[in-house]
Order: structure tokens, then C-alpha cells, then sequence
């Protein structure tokens, strides 16, 4: 089924003359003589689009066949069609209407009205929120479909002559500078006078004049060529457009385009107009909660002043073509006009001023054209157009305006944060973030008022448990609009209900939850219902606690997984850790060997002391370095400089795995092993999938993972403790990572697990695009392997075997320029999975990436930059889920949102092809103060799939939920009756935080520069045609921007590996560059009071500048300024106004 069902609908009486003298035909092809108009190019161009998909009934009023066959061949899906009764109007999304039928200067013959039946038909359906378009033309032409339907009627010009006009219809109307005219619609010809320049009759009310937007074409040659005050009527069909204005320079989603506006659109000799309404009623014009959507102009063509348009009389032209010898006078016309009532409870419309726009006598040329390029049009017909021609463009339009007009089905459903929780992790009393119920189709104001009122209302096994918290804060996309709005919660689970948990050694039990929720509009009631299952596992197996209850970390900053860095010339030693010491000596040179004795050493004394193995004592990674600041996963830190020399650093992973039971239950002969993987960006795909991401060299008897291999793609990569798989898995003498657990004394023991990050290996570091890395930790335990079931990809937040670090931490400059406050991040992200179903059901749905932007300023912009997607797609994907116009488009690949709420979403494009590497960028606005912090969360969310990889398993776990629904309908019958149920639902299948600090400018300089040089060497590693590259050269030039923010310049620093050179010690013109020697003169502070530098009056007499926001440096400033003390200052050769050291000299000379 296509993502979205589309009605179109003609008339015109002439078809039915013989021959044909006029009206809106389906027939196949163009009609070479002129004698009807055909849109066979505006349907294929339509047909054409993938993202997303369209299906086509086409429906006419009148007979419209080619009566020469026998039987005569039918056109359209549906003849003599009536809106009331010929088919039921839900079955589509859209309906589009190309009106023909009204007064055109005496030709009315054989035109009727549609009936208040059909009107009332058609406005039912704009009531459930479908989407409606309308065009006519000149005169009266539309106004006998279209010119009594609720809004669309005051949107456009319909009537040719105020007779016509049914009572009470207004005089009046606001053309697109929301000046009053006339209601009565623009003419065929113009009423004005045949002088040059022109003069209108009636010089009050321009609108009267005819709307010819025809441009002059240039050819020179032909029987009938332009001059500057004569132009053609066959100029409509040439390939030169009229080019689109957007009155207050706003442009609305359906005229943006991948590379910018759309304002390319078919031109013509006589238009009609679209207007907004004087006096909106709130009738037709509806308010919910306040407010009231009014339609506006969005698009305005230019009258082309000056010119007489001539028709050339070629004998194939139509009889009724006629020229007009009045002189056109230059204006403005409504071209195109958008209401978006979805605020009120009713659907999108837009209106133009002429089918003209669509017909293929405009697009693809007329036949009879006296010149070739009148002949051909904009391009050939039904062939994919080509990439920045003008039918590319207008398909863009055509394809968006049916996306943003496509009705949005109201849906009720489960996203699962946590779906399985083991009996180890809920006895603590550990709060969960479990779920968010979803409603959509509903402004915030109405789902508001159902929970107010008690909804929503939980039903079955899991409820029975009294576990579920109330609701949280409802979390909306913003805006007055129906849209998607979540409800959180999280579980807790009581100590009285814990034996409901399977005992040990007993399967995992699954447990039912419904949600019931009625919502109430225009005292109509809507009642759904939603289920999902969670799971309960046993005891006693290996498992991470990933959750403190204490600290109620999130999942993906496991408790139970530590990353740190060492720098053996700080310390050698990690405090409390006892028989552990790096033992390299020259702590200049990376040595890999001595790192990995380093961790063996570490992990042998943590599993043999039981301050480590007793789960009853503090943290154990308290007195880790580097654990907070998060440091552990960084690629960009291979070195720290001290006392102006620069020393090497190592990454290193340790996780904590648990053990519950009896005292001296033992997991042997089975043993723990633990797999540590680094994903080399960040990533929220860090659900299980054993093919790829967690690769594993498979047993040969039992088939289960005995050492992890790297993603075929490279995605993520495998580290160890001792260097490789034989020692940390594989041999049979004290393996690191694979041994057998014991429970302790207190029924309770913990065992360790680690690897060393050798990140900074140059043959890995060149693999990174990134600064900052997801680690996991998976246990691979035979007796309780991880198996996908139920639909649902586990994953770190849903399975206790697995761990997770993921954070990003990237500063932002304080006070600097824009790119000082720009925050870009590489993060690697699989295409969603093909489903074969339609957008409207949630089992069609993309994944999706929910970004939850926490406490980041209202205002600051987002981008998304997949150079290997559609931009425009996901904004087309994007209009079809959501009503609120979140995304805009920067150019082909490259999104945009503007933050004003709490919750964005951008669907991930389909596909089956390789990751989407991107690059996820926030700008923040000015006003950010060194102090603050923001935090931004990003989800991927999927939908459950059908599960017929363990069909056995499944039908299992289908039959248990049967009983258990039958239950509960049992119990409450009437409550199931008319209820809309969802029995898929949506599930969290990775996150990633990103953490933006914001620090002085100087204090981010070096840091940034390092990571310059890396991401330059790293680009020159890369491939050119590797999806990353790309990604880093728009990276490095915003890590650019970011230096130069800084107050550096980042044209001077070179590719390195290991980031820029440290200048030596030494004083004088050495490596530092220079030195300075003098008293200082004065010291300045930013307007906040802030420290911000210092000036020197030198002994040669010259006054120089010095930054710095360092307090130290502020402490040995003063002094010397209060004391008058002689001082050196060294530089940088790269940044002059940054102190590298500064040197007390000597006292005053008295």
C-alpha cells in the first residue's frame, strides 16, 4: 500500500461534444490537437516519487472516454462522479481538484454545480483531517466545484461575475499584501484601455486586470516570434517559467527545495487568483483552545507589464484560444495560498490560481506550437526529469504539497525504553525509565484534558504488579497543532511483588500491558487502546547493574563499566588498587606492551581483593582518573602536556560483572567471558545484531560466541586485555576475560573484566571519525546466551548482558563568534529497514531519531548532514508523521531544526545499503556564559518486527500474551468495543548523550587545535571515497571555524597524529617564538567581571596585549602589577596574545 491515497477530480462539460472543445481529460496521452487539456505529465511525476509513495484514483464528473473503441475506453478510475456517493472519501489522504466547469464568457454549456450533499461529503472529510487542493482559472472557471466549499471557497477567486455568487458570499477579500479587493476573480481579457503604456479602467482595483504571467520568449526565428510588447499565447509552453515570490520573504514547506526555493512554475496568459478571507468567520474558520489558523498567500507571480499576448491561429489550435491586443499593466498575483487548520481539528488546503501549472500543455509543451522549444516544453514526457531542471523542480512541488496536505491519522502506541527486567536489578529498588505512551493526531490541549480526566489506564499482567509510576510532564513537538505527544513513565517494582519474577534456572516470563485512552473533540469520543509486553528474567546469572539506585544514572552510562585514562608520569598507580603499576619507564614513547600488563596486573588485584569482589562496598571505580570528566573514550588524547613537555596517555575499560545465589554456587564448569567493543563514532545503533556490530567467533560444538571478531564494516572493533584473543579468551592457562564466578560469602560477589583502548595506535587511530566513542561490554554466558525474540532487538537499556559508555562531550566558546558556539559531532547511523507497508500504519513507519534537547537554549539550530540521503525525503517523510513543520532543508543532504521545544524528531531514510555516516551539529545562540552545561539525548526508535527467526520461541511467547489478553477482555468487555488497538508498538533501540560544557575561549584553544590536526591527518588517511570522507572535511572546516572562534588560526595547524607540537622551554626567540619583557601596565575585565587578560608596557616602550582567563595567571598579574615587578611573558609564534609562561624578572630599580 502507498504511503499516501490521493483522489483526483475533473470536470468539464466540452468532452463530451464531438470533437471535444474543452475540459480536464485522464487520457493516457497528450492531445495533439489542442482540443482538451491532458495532466498525464503532473500524474507520472507524482507516480515517480519514492519517498513517499502515491497512489492515484482519478475521478470526473462528467463522461471522459475515448468513444472510438469498442467498447469505449474509460479514462479515469471513476465517471460521473458524485463526492457523496460514488465511493467513500476516507479511503484517501488528498483530494485534488482540477475545477473547469463556471461562467467563461458565455461557454457554460452542459456545467452543473456539485450538491450540498457532495459539499457536506467533502467537508466531512476535511473534518477527520484530510487534505484538500483546488485550482481553477480565469472568470468563473472552478466555481461550480469548488466555489461553495467550506474555506476553499474564500481562498480563491471563484466567481467570474457577482450574479453568480451565492448568497451571502463576500464582496470582499485580502490578496497576498493583505490589501482589500474585489472577490469577483480576474478576467480572461483585460478592461483597460489599448494605449501604451498601459492605463486601467478601473485604476482602484488592479485585480480586475488580466493575470498574465506569460514571459517573453526569446527565439527569433519561427512564423511568430516575441517583441518586447508582443508575446505569444503558445509562450505558456515554452521552457521558460515565471519565477515564484514569497510575500514577507517566509517560505512554506512546499516550496522548499534541496537546494533552496522552489520558484520555478509554468506561466500563462490569464490567471485566476488566490486570496485570503476579509472577515473570517468562526464558522467556517474554526478556534481550538484559543486559536484560530487563517490561510495566507505564500506564493506571488509577477505580471508581466506592457505586452499584448497574440494567439498564432495554427489550425490544430484550439478554437476558444484567444488573443488579447489590451497592454498587460505590471502587478502581483496570488499564485498559490496554504490554510493549515490541523491547530482546529481540520485538514491542510492550498489553492492556485490556475491548473494552467499542471497541464501538459505547460509542461511538457503544446503540439501545435509555431517553434520547438514551444513544442517541447520543459522536457520530454514521462521520462524521470533531469536533476536541476525545471520539471525537477515542479515535481518538488507537486510531491511536497501532497506530503503536507497528506491527512494525519491519529494512533495510540507503546515506545519501550525498557522491556526486560532481571530479578538482580529490581530487588535494589532501582527506578527504571520504562516507557512513553504515545498519542498522536491531538493538539497538546485536548490530550491534556484526557489526562486530566484519568486517561490513560493500564490493563493486565504487568499492571496487576503495581509497578508503573503516574505519568511524568507530557512531551510535546510544540505548537498549537495536532501532533505527537508522549506520555513517560517508569517502573519501580515493590518488594512484595518480586516472587512474581521466574525462579532460577526457569525461563523468562512474559507479562501483558494494556493502555486504554479516550480523548474527547467537539464532544465526539475517541477511545484506543495500545498493548506491549514486558519481560521478567530470573536470577543467579551473570548480569551487569547498569542502573544505580542511588544515583539513577542512565542505562547508557552503565555504573557497572569504567573508562579512564592513565598518565604514567602523573601516576603510575590507580589509588586502592594494590600490586598494580605501569611499568614503562620512558613515559615519552607509547608502549602497548607495558599498557597491557599495566590492565592485567589491575584486573588480577580487583578479582583478588575482596574490597572489589563484595557488591556491599562503594564504588569501586571511585578513585579512577579521569571517570568523570569522560576522557576514557576519547581518540584525540594521546597526549597530555605538562611542564611544557608532552607525555603519552592509555584509555583503558574495566567492567564490573555481577553474581547472585547461594553462597558458593559457582558458574563452573561454565565460565564469564566479557567482549569489549568501541564504536569508532558515536552511535545510538548499539542494539544487538550478531552479524555485524557484535561479530563473534562462534564455538564449534555449541555454536555460541568464544571471542569477538570487528564489524564487517568497521564499525566497531574489538579491544583486549593482553593484546589479542588468545590471552584474554582462548588459552587454557588464566585467560583474562573468560573465567568462572563464584558467589561469595554474602551470596553477592563481583568479578572484573577489562581491555586496553589502544586508541592511539596509529594503524587504529586513522580509522576514528570521531573524538568521542561508544564502548560496550557484552558478557557472552553459555547458559543464558542473548537471543533476539518477541520482535525486539536487545540492547544495552533492555538487556542486563550488555553495557554501555556513550558520551559525547564537545565545549562551547564563551563569549567568541557563532563558531565558537557551534557543537558538531560525527555519529554513524544504519538505514531503517524496508517494510513494504504504508506510512499510515506504525508497522510502515522509519526509524526514527528522537532528540530530546533537555536544557539547550529555545532558538539554538540543529543539522543533520547524511551526504549519502535525500534531504528532501526525510523532509517529505517528516511532513507525512508529523504536523509541525519541523524540518527545513539546507541543501541536498543536509537538515535543519530550529529548537522551540523539547522534542524533535528526523526519520531515518530507508535503505539496505551501508551506514549513513553523518555529522549531527547544534548551534547555540549568543548569550551562553562559561558555567553553563547543556545536555542533549538521542534516541533511535523502531518499530517491533514480526519475529519468525525463533518460531517455536515466538508462538510461545504469542500464546502466553493470548491467554492474558483474553483475560482482560473478559474481565471488561464493554471497554473493547469501539476501541482503535495497536498490538505493534515502538521500542528504544540505542542513545547516545551529548554533553556541551561552556568554557572561556582561551582555556578551549589547544584542546581544539589538537583535535584539528588529528581530524587533518585522519582526513589524508582516508579514502576518498569512504562514506567518512565527506564527513570530515565539513567536520574539520567547522573544527576550523571553531580555532579561529578560539582566537587561533586554523589555516597554521598541520595534520598530526598526535595533534600540534608543544613549543619547548627556553625563553628567548626559541620554539615559543617570542618573548616580551616589561611591567605590567593594566588589567582588563569583561563586562561580567571576569578575568580577560592584561596589557604589558615593554622596555623597548611598545604596548602589547595578552589573553587569558586563567585565575593563576590573574593571581601572578595583580602581583606584579601592585608591585610593580618586572616580567617575561613567552609566546607562541602560532597564538601572540596567549601567555605560554611568564617569568617574575626582577623588583623595581629604585
Amino acid at each position: 500500500m502507498a504511503d499516501i491515497r490521493m483522489l483526483i477530480v475533473a470536470d468539464g462539460p466540452y468532452l463530451q461534444n464531438t470533437p471535444a472543445g474543452g475540459g480536464i481529460s485522464f487520457a493516457p496521452s497528450q492531445d495533439l490537437t489542442d482540443n482538451v487539456f491532458t495532466i498525464t505529465e503532473f500524474i507520472y511525476l507524482l507516480k515517480l516519487s519514492q519517498a513517499p509513495t502515491i497512489s492515484i484514483d482519478t475521478a470526473h464528473r462528467r463522461q471522459d472516454r475515448d468513444t472510438s473503441t469498442t467498447p469505449p475506453t474509460v479514462y479515469p478510475t471513476f465517471e460521473n462522479f458524485n463526492f457523496a456517493t460514488t465511493t467513500n472519501l476516507d479511503n484517501y489522504d488528498v483530494i485534488w481538484l482540477f475545477a473547469y466547469e463556471g461562467w467563461n464568457d458565455g461557454l457554460n454549456a452542459h456545467a452543473s454545480p456539485i450538491t450540498p450533499a457532495e459539499i457536506a461529503a467533502i467537508n466531512a472529510f476535511m473534518d477527520t483531517g484530510g487534505g484538500v487542493f483546488a485550482t481553477g482559472d480565469h472568470y468563473g472557471m472552478g466555481s461550480l466545484m469548488c466555489g461553495q466549499i467550506p474555506r476553499v471557497q474564500t481562498m480563491r477567486k471563484w466567481w467570474g461575475r457577482t450574479a453568480d455568487q451565492p448568497a451571502g458570499y463576500p464582496a470582499q477579500v485580502l490578496d497576498w499584501s493583505g490589501a482589500t479587493v474585489t472577490s469577483v476573480n480576474r478576467p480572461a481579457f483585460s478592461t483597460q484601455s489599448t494605449t501604451n503604456p498601459p492605463y486601467p479602467a478601473d485604476p482602484n482595483d488592479p485585480s480586475m486586470n488580466r493575470a498574465d504571467t506569460t514571459q517573453m520568449n526569446p527565439e527569433t526565428g519561427g512564423p511568430a516570434p516575441d517583441t518586447a510588447n508582443v508575446f505569444q499565447f503558445d509562450d505558456q509552453s515554452d521552457n521558460i517559467p515565471q519565477i515564484l515570490s514569497f510575500p514577507g520573504s517566509a517560505v512554506h514547506p512546499i516550496l522548499e527545495g534541496s537546494t533552496g526555493p522552489l520558484t520555478q512554475y509554468p506561466d500563462h496568459m490569464h490567471e485566476g487568483e488566490v486570496v485570503a478571507p476579509f472577515m473570517p468567520d468562526g464558522t467556517e474558520y474554526p478556534s481550538e483552545g484559543g486559536y484560530q489558523p487563517l490561510p495566507s498567500v505564500i506564493a506571488t507571480g509577477a505580471i508581466v507589464p506592457n505586452h499584448i499576448t497574440m494567439v498564432d491561429g495554427a489550425s490544430c489550435e484550439q478554437s476558444n484560444f484567444s488573443q488579447d491586443s489590451t497592454y498587460t499593466a505590471g502587478g502581483t498575483n496570488g499564485i498559490l495560498c496554504a490554510y493549515d487548520g490541523r491547530g482546529a481539528g481540520k485538514g491542510r488546503i492550498v489553492t492556485d490560481s490556475s491548473w494552467h501549472h499542471f497541464l501538459d500543455i505547460n509542461l511538457i509543451g503544446d503540439p501545435c506550437g509555431s517553434t520547438l522549444d514551444r513544442r517541447q516544453g520543459f522536457g520530454l514526457a514521462k521520462m524521470p526529469p533531469a536533476s536541476g531542471s525545471v520539471l525537477t523542480e515542479l515535481q518538488a512541488i507537486y510531491v511536497n504539497t501532497v506530503a503536507w496536505l497528506a491527512r494525519q491519522n491519529p494512533n495510540f502506541y507503546f515506545v519501550v525504553d525498557k522491556s526486560t527486567y532481571g530479578y538482580d536489578e529490581s530487588e535494589t529498588g532501582a527506578t527504571f525509565a520504562a516507557f512513553w505512551l504515545v498519542i498522536e493526531g491531538y493538539t497538546l490541549s485536548q490530550v491534556q484534558a484526557a489526562v486530566s480526566a484519568g486517561a490513560p489506564q493500564f490493563a493486565g499482567a504487568f499492571a496487576a504488579l503495581n509497578a508503573i509510576s503516574p505519568p511524568g510532564t507530557l512531551i510535546a513537538e510544540g505548537g498549537p497543532n495536532s501532533q505527537r505527544i508522549l506520555i513517560p513513565y517508569t517502573v519501580k517494582f515493590p518488594a512484595s511483588v518480586l516472587n512474581a519474577f521466574p525462579m532460577p534456572g526457569h525461563p523468562a516470563e512474559q507479562k501483558l500491558l494494556i493502555a486504554r485512552f479516550s480523548v474527547t473533540v467537539s464532544g465526539n469520543t475517541n477511545s484506543y487502546a495500545a498493548e506491549t509486553s514486558m519481560e521478567l528474567t530470573a536470577g543467579a546469572d551473570p548480569y551487569f547493574q547498569n542502573v544505580n539506585p542511588s544515583a539513577n544514572n542512565p542505562f547508557y552510562l552503565s555504573q557497572d563499566l569504567c573508562v579512564f585514562t592513565l598518565n604514567p608520569q602523573q601516576s603510575t598507580t590507580i589509588p586502592s588498587v594494590p600490586n598494580a603499576a605501569f611499568p614503562q619507564t620512558n613515559t615519552t614513547v607509547r608502549n602497548t606492551s607495558a599498557a597491557n600488563t599495566f590492565i592485567t596486573q589491575v584486573l588480577n588485584s580487583m578479582n583478588n581483593n575482596v574490597q572489589f569482589t563484595n557488591p556491599g562496598t562503594a564504588n569501586p571505580f571511585a578513585n579512577f582518573p579521569s571517570v568523570i570528566d569522560g576522557t576514557g573514550d576519547s581518540s584525540v588524547t594521546g597526549e597530555e602536556t605538562i611542564n611544557s613537555n608532552q607525555y603519552v596517555n592509555y584509555n583503558f575499560a574495566i567492567a564490573r560483572v555481577r553474581l547472585q545465589g547461594a553462597p558458593g554456587v559457582t558458574t563452573n564448569p561454565k565460565t564469564a567471558r566479557v567482549f569489549f567493543r568501541l564504536f569508532l563514532t558515536q552511535t545510538n545503533d548499539t542494539d544487538f545484531q550478531p552479524n555485524t556490530t557484535y561479530l563473534s567467533q562462534l564455538d564449534t560444538t555449541t555454536g555460541l560466541p568464544r571471542a569477538p571478531q570487528p564489524d564487517p564494516d568497521g564499525s566497531s572493533q574489538p579491544f583486549f586485555a593482553t593484546g589479542g584473543v588468545m590471552g584474554d579468551y582462548l588459552t587454557t592457562v588464566g585467560p583474562v576475560n573468560n573465567f568462572a564466578l563464584t558467589v561469595g560469602p554474602s551470596g553477592d560477589t563481583s568479578a572484573y573484566f577489562g581491555c586496553h583502548l589502544d586508541v592511539f595506535d596509529p594503524a587504529n587511530n586513522a580509522k576514528y571519525p570521531g573524538t568521542h566513542h561508544c564502548i560496550v561490554a557484552q558478557i557472552a554466558y553459555d547458559d543464558d546466551p542473548i537471543i533476539n525474540a518477541n520482535g525486539i532487538t536487545l540492547g544495552p537499556e533492555n538487556c542486563d548482558k550488555l553495557a554501555q559508555r556513550n558520551l559525547q562531550i564537545t565545549k562551547s566558546g564563551n563569549p567568541g563568534g557563532p563558531d565558537a558556539h557551534r557543537i558538531p559531532q560525527t555519529f554513524d547511523t544504519r538505514p531503517s529497514a524496508p517494510t513494504g507497508m504504508s506510512l499510515n500504519e506504525l508497522q510502515g513507519y522509519p526509524d526514527e531519531l528522537m532528540i530530546q534537547w533537555g536544557n539547550v537554549p529555545l532558538g539554538s539550530t540543529a543539522t543533520i548532514y547524511w551526504p549519502a540521503t535525500d534531504a528532501l525525503a526525510i523532509v517529505r517523510l517528516s511532513m507525512r508523521l508529523h504536523s509541525t513543520d519541523q524540518l527545513t532543508l539546507v541543501d541536498p543532504h543536509t537538515i535543519k531544526c530550529t529548537v522551540n521545544s523539547a522534542v524533535s524528531y528526523v526519520p531515518i531514510p530507508f535503505g539496505t545499503g551501508a551506514k549513513f555516516a553523518g555529522l549531527f551539529t547544534i548551534d547555540l545562540p549568543v548569550g551562553v556564559r562559561a558555567g553553563q552545561e547543556f545536555d542533549v539525548l538521542v534516541r533511535r526508535i523502531s518499530t517491533r518486527k514480526s519475529d519468525n527467526r525463533n518460531a517455536p520461541a515466538q508462538a510461545t511467547i504469542e500464546a502466553a500474551l493470548s491467554t492474558q489478553r483474553a483475560a482482560v477482555h473478559h474481565s471488561t468487555p464493554a471497554a473493547t468495543k469501539s476501541e482503535h488497538t495497536s498490538r505493534e508498538w515502538r521500542y528504544v533501540v540505542g542513545t547516545f548523550q551529548v554533553k556541551i560544557p561552556v568554557a572561556k575561549d582561551d582555556i578551549l584553544l589547544l584542546p581544539e587545535e589538537n583535535t584539528l590536526a588529528i581530524m587533518k591527518w585522519r582526513l589524508l588517511q582516508t579514502p576518498p571515497g569512504s562514506r567518512w570522507y565527506p564527513v570530515l572535511t565539513r567536520y574539520i572546516a567547522y573544527l576550523s571555524g571553531r580555532v579561529n572562534a578560539f582566537g587561533g588560526n586554523a589555516g597554521s595547524v598541520l595534520p598530526s597524529p598526535t595533534g600540534v607540537p608543544v613549543p619547548a622551554g627556553g625563553g628567548g626567540k626559541g620554539s615559543h617564538g617570542e618573548e616580551f619583557m616589561g611591567k605590567v601596565e593594566s588589567i582588563t575585565y569583561d563586562r561580567f567581571g571576569d578575568f580577560e587578560g592584561f596589557h604589558l608596557l615593554t622596555e623597548a616602550g611598545h604596548r602589547r596585549e595578552f589573553r587569558s582567563h586563567e585565575p593563576e595567571i590573574e593571581h601572578l598579574v595583580r602581583f606584579a602589577w601592585t608591585d610593580r615587578v618586572v616580567i617575561s611573558v613567552l609566546i607562541h609564534h602560532h597564538h601572540p596574545e596567549r601567555p605560554v609562561s611568564i617569568v617574575l624578572r626582577r623588583p623595581p630599580i629604585l
